[in-house]
């Protein structure tokens, strides 16, 4: 409900939400279509595959701080390379998600379980970059005492998600250097 609150007081008409949460509520009761990034409990339900844009993201904190995921804490050199790995996918997995029926034809020996499979991680860890950056950064409000919310442009996810390792090591320091 505080999350509902927050978003009715700040949110811009059209401005996508991306909803990170630790807890067994549901995120769609409180706010109107999220794009739902990992959460725990996962309760085993399969997520619709998103691209990070501009928007609202809302973190819970436990979420932002890796407690329960399998990469802990901070990014390692085996994160980045297995995630720069993956990142050369990221047009095959558009083109897979946007009609699965038509993998591209380069890719026809590769299952669609295998490309699910190849998402999971490849979610995983562009989250987990997407949280240490998060981490550096100061948050644009809070719902509650639990859930961090941050107004990312279009620069920061790009700084964030889309360079090397160098250019999330400035998207950080930015963020660090960045007045209260």
């Amino acid at each position: 409900p505080a999350l509902r609150e927050w978003l009715s007081a700040h949110q811009q008409a059209g401005e996508p939400v991306y909803v990170s949460y630790f807890g067994s509520d549901e995120p769609a009761r409180f706010v109107p279509d999220p794009t739902l990034m990992p959460r725990l409990p996962t309760f085993d339900r399969p997520r619709p595959w998103y691209w990070c844009e501009p928007g609202i993201y809302a973190v819970s904190a436990t979420m932002l701080q890796h407690v329960y995921a399998p990469e802990k804490a901070r990014w390692s050199s085996t994160h980045e390379l297995r995630y720069q790995q993956l990142r050369l996918n990221d047009a095959a997995f558009r083109a897979v998600n946007a009609d699965p029926a038509r993998q591209p034809a380069a890719f026809a020996d590769v299952s669609m379980e295998e490309w699910s499979n190849a998402w999971t991680v490849y979610e995983s860890l562009r989250f987990a970059r997407l949280c240490q950056y998060l981490r550096a950064r100061r948050p644009d409000g809070m719902a509650g005492y639990s859930i961090l919310i941050y107004r990312l442009t279009r620069e920061e996810i790009a700084g964030t998600l889309e360079g090397d390792v160098a250019a999330l090591a400035k998207a950080i320091a930015r963020a660090q250097d960045a007045p209260p």
